[in-house]
């Protein structure tokens, strides 16, 4: 018999480091408050809300290698018709440009603007009480190539913040009011789902809460031309507050955080929960106050990692109590694995961008030189999980290592040239490594190959 074996997933290991890649120091920028974005070119690109030229926001580049270049600085000459004190990131159109908001400016409600990489900025929309107003999150690119975001405040009676749609020339559409019970505020922005309807939080609404004389969040789905269906709506002890966006996990699932809330009630220090398309939603880790060494009050939303975890940070706790970052798998397994200082910078707001270099990448509002840093988080070298074959009594038997706390499904095929690859069998959230198993059908085949995949 020939047996071939090989893997198609990869896995990291070794400890992490954590480094200040640039200080702002005001006149290049302050207090970013979102994450950076991956640009065609290997950089990065995002925004401060404060500092620049005229101290209100700048659009810079960073390389990996801690090149800063501002971009653009936001001022409020022409009555700050180009957007003043962006507090959300960028989105990357198909034109290679990058497309974001600003919290205040054109008519004095804010923006949403487009910026080349060479920084020619244009004001694509001043927003106002009957658009949406004050964007506190950025855009998200859709199938159409049209952008989609969300306003924290304005139209209908109670102003409780819009989904709209946005053209790449300005074209403004309003496509949800929210209005209380299907939510208040949302504080983030949208994420595109497999079924190309977007999905997203609110940071207020949904079932009200007597104490709090509001509800706790909710989790949202929108088409595009505007049917709001809400999926959950979060009640303290299974989250309260979430303020992050949502992120698609490999599972067709979507993934998040809450500020707040969790196994301590509405009192609590934040969750990482997972939710689905019809709004069946699962706490997986629960923040406390009484374990701060591993962090707590996530503000910011996970990153899909490319061994398939989450990444995000914490707003507070650590070693320095400033905050960390931590890895959490897909079943609820945290692993906090820096936590910031001063000299990192500390408190971040923001969630974790994924270099070309598999690092990772990501802002603080304070310390380096005290408005701020970018950082980056250095993860060790891939390496490949290990499949091996022996024979017991002419029955194949295979030995997985490298697969801990995933999810998995191993294959065979008779003929290489062909792409008939049959499911052996399938593991959930593996709990022991190493993972042995028989395939007693292979025994006396006169051929037989192997491929295992982690999910």
């Amino acid at each position: 018999m020939i047996a071939f074996l090989f893997m198609a997933s990869a896995s990291f290991v070794g400890a992490q480091t954590l480094q200040k890649v640039i200080s702002f120091n005001g006149t290049d920028g302050a207090q970013p408050k979102a994450a950076v974005t991956l640009g065609n070119d290997g950089n990065f690109y995002g925004t401060t809300g404060g500092g620049g030229s005229s101290g209100w926001g700048t659009v810079f580049k960073v390389t990996t290698d801690g090149t800063l270049t501002t971009v653009v600085s936001f001022n409020r000459s022409n009555f700050g018709l180009n957007g003043a004190n962006p507090s959300a990131g960028l989105a990357l159109g198909n034109d290679g440009n990058f497309y974001g908001t600003t919290l205040e400016g054109g008519s004095g409600n804010g923006t949403v603007f487009k910026v080349t990489t060479n920084g020619a900025l244009t004001a694509l929309v001043s927003l106002n009480s009957l658009t949406g107003y004050s964007p506190l999150a950025g855009l998200t690119l859709g199938n159409d190539g049209n952008f989609y975001g969300t306003t924290t405040y304005g139209v209908g009676s109670g102003g409780y913040g819009t989904v709209f749609k946005v053209t790449t020339n300005g074209t403004l559409t309003t496509l949800v009011s929210f209005s209380f019970t299907n939510g208040e505020y949302p504080a983030a922005g949208l994420t595109l789902g497999t079924d190309g309807n977007f999905y997203g939080t609110t940071k207020y609404g949904g079932n009200f809460n007597v104490s709090s004389g509001s509800g706790y969040g909710t989790v949202f789905k929108v088409t595009t031309n505007g049917i709001l269906t809400t999926l959950v709506s979060f009640n303290g002890s299974n989250g309260s507050y979430p303020v992050a966006g949502l992120t698609l996990g490999k599972d067709g699932n979507f993934y998040g955080t809450t500020s707040a809330g969790g196994a301590d009630g509405g009192v609590g220090s934040g969750t990482v929960f997972k939710v689905t398309t019809n709004g069946l939603l699962t706490t997986l880790y629960s923040f406390t106050n009484g374990s701060a060494h591993l962090g707590y009050d996530p503000l910011a939303g996970l990153t899909l990692g490319n061994d398939g975890n989450f990444y995000g940070t914490t707003y507070a706790g650590g070693s320095s109590g400033e905050g960390t970052v931590f890895k959490v798998t897909m079943h609820g397994t945290l692993t906090t694995l820096a936590s910031f200082n001063y000299s990192t910078g500390y408190n971040p707001v923001a969630g974790l961008a994924l270099g070309r270099d598999g690092n990772l990448y990501g802002t603080t509002q304070y310390g380096g030189s005290g408005f701020g840093t970018v950082f980056s988080l250095v993860l060790p070298p891939v390496v490949p999980p290990a499949l091996a074959l022996q024979f017991v009594a002419g029955c194949p038997v295979l030995n997985l290592n490298g697969m801990l706390n995933n999810d998995f499904v191993v294959q065979y095929s008779t003929n290489l040239a062909g792409t008939n690859w049959i499911n052996l069998l399938s593991v959930t959230n593996l709990l022991a490594s190493p993972y042995q198993f028989q395939d007693p059908a292979g025994a006396g085949q006169p051929a037989r190959f192997y491929r295992a995949f982690i999910q």
